[in-house]
């Protein structure tokens, strides 16, 4: 299974969600610079500190070469405006150096690009330029160094965060059950005992579809974990501080245990959906079956046994 993935980006749209992350990260130390009226001079915004920042998002799909091309062709072209505009530029920063120009992209996948970066500070810091620190550098980015700002998005609703699972197989279900016996045995137990399943191949199509939902889920979380490490940890100790309850939840219950989990499930995706106002709505509820499915595996969720099973 594999974690990397990566959204398409419209390039206005690219910006004004690098503006949003730079704006939280700075708050008033952040200089946002327009370019509809008299602009465009190779910055779209920059800091009091002395970082100046640009953004760009290429045309998806692209190879890795293209991109590479691409990105080259947009700092050589704004790193010119940058020098070129030498009088607008030194009345808009003032008394800021720059000792830092910052490309962020959506995908930054090569060395050379960062060999070119390298090159067109050298030849920056040549022409002394009085808004240009000594030490200028060129640096390239993605929204990976802005992961708390990501989660203030999501978590407040601006932005969408939707997490696909990766694609479960019988293989990959057959390997997971050889290894967890004890926990397939557990499941089996537990769906012995749920009365609308009544034949073989009935409790067998659940049991496999409970593995595809926590198999799925955990890729989810895995990737959730790479992405956005902060609300990982929020849906993570929420789901902890959920657990504690479900298990007398169950033993108190008068309702089937079919009933039983899907209320449940109703309940965990409609309070992940209030957690985190931008989770995707198939995100939420991938990983409020994958939770049901976690707890069938292990403990929580308990059934009565039926007499004659």
């Amino acid at each position: 299974m594999h974690a990397s993935s990566y959204q398409a980006w419209n390039g206005n749209d690219w910006q004004d969600y690098v503006v949003r992350l730079l704006q939280l990260r700075y708050s008033i130390r952040f200089q946002e610079v327009p370019d509809k009226h008299k602009g465009d001079f190779g910055v779209e915004g920059f800091t009091i500190d002395g970082h100046a920042y640009q953004c760009y998002a290429a045309q998806e799909p692209i190879g890795t070469a293209d991109l590479y091309e691409e990105q080259r062709n947009k700092i050589t072209r704004d790193i010119n405006k940058f020098c070129d505009n030498k009088e607008d530029l030194a009345k808009l920063f003032g008394d800021t150096k720059i000792c830092m120009w910052i490309l962020v992209v959506p995908r930054h996948e090569s060395a050379m690009l960062v060999q070119h970066a390298t090159k067109k500070a050298e030849e920056v810091r040549a022409k002394n330029l009085p808004y240009v620190a000594s030490d200028f550098r060129i640096q390239i980015t993605t929204d990976e160094a802005f992961q708390q700002e990501r989660a203030v998005l999501v978590t407040n609703g601006a932005r969408v965060m939707r997490i696909d699972g990766e694609p479960v197989d019988e293989d990959d279900i057959d390997k997971w059950s050889q290894t967890h016996a004890k926990l397939i045995e557990r499941l089996e137990n537990k769906i012995d005992n749920i009365p609308v399943l009544n034949t073989d191949d009935e409790r067998s199509d659940f049991r496999n579809r409970q593995l595809d939902h926590y198999l799925r889920g955990s890729s989810i979380l895995e990737k959730m974990r790479a992405q956005y490490p902060h609300i990982y940890e929020t849906i993570d100790r929420y789901i902890k501080n959920k657990e504690r309850f479900v298990e007398t939840e169950c033993l108190l219950a008068d309702t089937a245990p079919q009933r039983t989990i899907a209320q449940v499930a109703r309940e965990l995706e409609k309070e992940l959906s209030e957690a985190i106002k931008g989770i995707d709505p198939v995100t939420a509820k991938d990983l409020a079956f994958a939770t049901i499915a976690d707890w069938l595996l292990r403990c929580p969720l308990r059934f009565p046994k039926l007499e004659g099973r």
